[in-house]
């Protein structure tokens, strides 16, 4: 009996103009979903009777950190579900494995949250030394969050999350698998 082994198949990510098509998909996903989650609250805010009008509402949305915050988590979901939708279009990929998810060891993790706790109270002292204010745009944004929380979860989870998927998974894989190669895809 004769078995012939057959080569493996090799996976291929999506090409240069394939991603760059999706990720033109996937950042409008981003944005339409934001501004439905911004409007619809904004709507039902004025219905509640918030006395302001359009131009008031406008002015009022763009520093507000809830507005900010439900916007931010809507377009975060919408975006991972976009970015996993392309990916399952895909055959023959698993999300982590398109988006290069690896498992590290604790200890590496450990020290990369050190580092970055390091890094962030260095700046902050020398804001303080140097006495350099805060920013107006992020200290409006904190005091009008309303829910603490939300803020929080919208800066520390919902946005650097979408991110690392979109640019540091799903686009910077797909150039990198390109004619591009990894500088390429680096340099972009």
């Amino acid at each position: 009996m004769n078995i012939v082994a057959t080569p493996p198949v090799e996976k291929k990510r999506w090409g240069f103009w394939a991603t760059l098509g999706f990720s033109v998909v996937i950042i409008a996903a981003y944005i339409l979903a934001q501004g439905f989650a911004i409007g619809l609250v904004a709507g039902i805010q004025s219905l509640g009777g918030s006395g302001l009008d359009e131009e008031e509402l406008v002015a009022a949305i763009e520093n507000n950190g809830f507005y900010l915050s439900v916007g931010s988590i809507a377009s975060a979901w919408a975006g991972a579900l976009a970015i996993g939708a392309v990916i399952l279009l895909r055959k023959g990929y698993s999300l982590t494995e398109y988006l290069a998810i690896k498992n590290l060891p604790f200890k590496t993790y450990a020290i990369w949250l050190l580092a970055s706790l390091v890094f962030l109270v260095s700046w902050e002292g020398l804001n303080v030394a140097l006495d350099q204010p805060g920013s107006d745009w992020m200290t409006d944004t904190y005091e009008t969050a309303e829910y603490t929380p939300l803020i929080w979860i919208t800066f520390v989870i919902a946005a650097p999350l979408i991110e690392e998927l979109f640019f540091r998974g799903f686009l910077f894989e797909g150039l990198r698998d390109s004619w591009m190669g990894p500088i390429g895809a680096v340099l972009v």
